[in-house]
């Protein structure tokens, strides 16, 4: 939509905190011997910070912090679920605690009731990153998983965001909930996410056997009941299930089972079918022969247990990836993910590779088009990338293949890892993948896959002087070792973000602690890492290991850091985890290099111990933060009127002005002009769409900030 057919709004007057980058580095460890531990993050609109955890007392709070009890009971008569005393994940106090944008302050202490809500593992908001801060949602474990039991969660809203007010309680509080991911602490996923309109929506299962189900369902506002979705199938409608067999993901008539299409616009490869379900069997829903779909593997009747869930704060679009288990002893799970409307109606899928490739592209299934042996896939998390607009978004996918086949995860082109190497198959390898948001179409993609070092076999060192004389993964044939991540974020400049475990991580140039180099002899410890990848893929912007004592003759040691949550902020990244404990209750290693450590914090490990770290690295995003917008919209100093030419902006005093530019929401400048004349501008129209912005003005007396919106 361009301008001369536009109104432009300006909704009021915003007061501008421009920060320069964070220059300071701080690493520290707070707590002392209560099991402390941090597991999420969030950054509120004027800067401060939000960290979620556990711990079993509060004696670590500095003295004087004001330290907030919230209600037990939530505004929707719901009490917060008591916690369970024998599971070390959970504490008798479940926090959030609120500290200054560089982590150099705590502020103030917010907790639930001693023995209530075990551990606050997630905070999300209703905003769109980079915009003011919305409603606060909070979610948390209260059990641990087990081989016959998921682990027990709850989600909901807090009465207050902390910007406008400070929160007393939950809202409203569900707790039909479970988390999948296995038993692992870092294994629980992102199965769940809150759209602008306050919805949330969430995965739900009970494990696999002959009763298994696995199904993805979305609240009301006031998360009171389940609501319905006109276009999902199942129940009501008020879930699509992601369980084969039970008909839902699957065409329902023979014309919409025989589409064939592009698959996600790689090369020759096609898919069949309307629906990601239809890949498992001989026709459309209501005919459940199970005698497998067109590239041969079928259903062994079990839901999916894992589920990623993202949503797009700016049109409520959903995004779900998840694994379907496979029963015909080729392997046992297939990946896919799916783009749906707020209503439900499915936009496109992908698999994420080629099951099919149509050599003589005459849309049939010949006789070896088709891979009867991939390995296992699985989808880890999925990404909303909000520095591209709203008219062409992006999504970034973390899946992970267990082994190799010629039918694997998809190349990537001119990325930092291009493909598989080496011969060890037995291990589980990481895959970050960029597809197009509106259509399903890939991008690019990079392996994320740690070098065995004592494969050979490696390629000569990168050119990048940023990785620091690594061997390149696309040089040489090495072994990789198996490589896990989660936490999968962007920045304001689209700049991907990751925590990942592993041995001897490739490290950078800047990094934190450096990992052992192969090329130069020894051997890295397995341990955790934040890593950050370009925008394209194509190196890494910063990598750096969290591990002590280890050994780089035997590559023993280290594997004493835990990281939960991985932060973009100006000019670097704040990461949260905790110190471990090893099998005889003692300290595990020696204690991380501190830096600069606030007066909350400490140095020394005295036990299980919370540990947060601010790091700062060259090609971090450096964007605007904007304080909280003044609704006096009679003081805006500017007028604004639609001409042939654009939006005509004119300044109240006339003021001189030097510089005009606008930016999306997240604070990527989008384009510039310059003055017209003294106290006027003209805003093109050219490739802006519908929607909101910021704009900026520098001028005589200062810079002036507002919030535009786009209106047809």
């Amino acid at each position: 939509m361009k301008f001369p057919f536009a109104k432009l709004w300006v909704a009021g007057v915003m007061t501008v905190c421009m920060s320069a980058p964070l220059i300071a580095q701080s690493v520290f460890y707070s707590g002392t011997t209560g099991n402390e531990r941090f597991y999420c993050s969030y950054q509120l609109s004027n800067g401060d910070i939000l960290i979620g955890g556990k711990a079993d007392n509060l004696d670590w709070v500095t003295a004087g912090t004001p330290i907030v009890e919230l209600s037990v009971t939530c505004g929707d008569g719901q009490d917060i679920p008591e916690y369970d005393p024998l599971d070390a994940f959970q504490g008798k106090y479940a926090f959030v605690i609120q500290t200054s944008a560089d982590l150099s302050s705590l502020k103030k202490v917010f907790h639930f009731p001693e023995g209530y809500g075990g551990a606050v593992r997630d905070i999300k908001a209703t905003s769109v990153p980079g915009s003011e801060t919305g409603d606060i949602f909070l979610s948390g474990l209260y059990t641990n998983a087990s081989n016959s039991t998921p682990a027990q969660a709850w989600v909901g809203r807090l009465d207050n965001n902390f910007v406008n007010a400070a929160p007393t309680k939950m809202s409203w509080i569900w707790t039909q909930f479970r988390l999948g991911g296995g038993k692992k602490e870092e294994r629980f996923m992102q199965n769940w996410d809150v759209g602008s309109d306050g919805k949330v929506v969430y995965f739900d299962y009970k494990r696999p056997s002959a009763g298994a189900w696995g199904a993805v369902y979305r609240l009301k506002t006031d998360g009171s009941v389940r609501d319905t979705v006109p276009n999902w199938w199942d129940h009501g409608p008020y879930c699509v299930s992601l369980k084969p067999a039970n008909g839902d993901l699957r065409s329902e008539n023979q014309a919409d089972f025989d589409l064939v299409t592009s698959h996600s616009g790689v090369g020759k490869a096609k898919k069949k079918g309307k629906y990601p379900h239809d890949y498992y069997f001989q026709g459309p829903g209501g005919i459940n022969d199970n005698g497998g779909g067109y590239t041969g593997y079928r259903s062994d009747g079990k839901a999916a247990t894992t589920c990623a869930i993202a949503i797009d704060r700016r049109n409520n679009r959903m995004y779900i990836g998840w694994n379907t288990p496979v029963a015909n002893n080729t392997h046992d799970f297939e990946p896919n993910i799916m783009a749906m409307k707020p209503d439900g109606e499915l936009i496109w899928y992908s698999h994420l590779y080629s099951g099919w490739v149509d050599e003589n592209d005459n849309n049939i299934v010949d006789d070896g088009e088709t891979q009867q042996s991939p390995p296992d896939h699985y989808v880890d998390g999925i990404a909303v990338d909000y520095s591209k607009p709203l008219s062409s978004p992006d999504i970034i996918t973390l899946a992970r293949s267990h082994g190799n086949a010629p039918r694997n995860l998809w190349n990537g082109t001119n990325s930092f890892h291009n493909r598989f190497t080496g011969t060890n198959g037995n291990e589980h390898l990481c895959w970050i993948g960029r597809f197009k948001g509106n259509d399903g179409i890939f991008v690019n993609a990079s392996w994320q896959a740690e070098y065995d070092p004592w494969s050979g076999n490696f390629g000569a060192p990168y050119d990048d002087p940023v990785l620091d004389g690594w061997p390149d993964h696309n040089a040489g044939w090495a072994d990789l070792k198996t490589t896990k991540s989660h936490s999968l974020t962007c920045d304001m400049d689209g700049n991907v973000y990751v925590i990942g475990n592993s041995r001897g991580p490739v490290t950078t140039s800047n990094a934190y602690i450096k990992a052992a180099n192969p090329l130069n002899g020894g051997a890295g410890c397995w341990t955790d890492f934040v890593r950050v990848f370009k925008e394209d893929l194509s190196t890494l912007a910063y990598s750096s290991m969290f591990a002590t004592s280890c050994d780089t003759s035997s590559g023993n040691g280290g594997g004493n850091v835990k990281l939960h949550t991985v932060l973009p902020v100006p000019g670097g990244l704040i990461t949260c985890g905790y110190h471990t404990l090893d099998d005889a209750g003692e300290v595990k290693g020696g204690p991380l290099p501190v830096l600069s450590i606030p007066s909350w914090g400490t140095s020394t490990v005295e036990g299980e111990q919370a540990m947060a770290a601010l790091l700062t690295f060259s090609g971090a995003q450096s964007t605007m933060h904007f304080d909280n917008m003044s609704r006096a919209g009679n003081n805006v100093p500017v007028k604004t009127s639609v001409t042939p030419d654009g939006v005509r902006i004119v300044t109240a005093d006339r003021e001189e002005i030097f510089h005009a530019a606008l930016y999306s929401m997240m604070g990527k400048q989008l384009i510039a002009f310059p003055a017209e004349a003294p106290g006027a501008i003209t805003v093109p129209g050219d490739d802006i769409v519908v929607g909101n912005y910021i704009l900026r003005v520098t001028t005589s007396v200062g810079e002036h900030i507002f919030r535009v919106m786009i209106s047809e």
